[in-house]
């Protein structure tokens, strides 16, 4: 996957375009993810 870094501190000007892994989802974040549509506001 591919993400802007900042390499240095600074101006927007130090940001690059870098490969990095892609994060995994964690059980409990996916879990909540089919939690969050049952519990509508009524």
């Amino acid at each position: 996957m591919k993400a802007m870094v900042m390499t240095a501190p600074g101006a927007p000007e130090v940001l690059q375009l870098h490969e990095v892994p892609t994060p995994a989802l964690k059980e409990r974040l996916i879990n909540s993810l089919k939690i969050l549509p049952a519990m509508k506001k009524v």
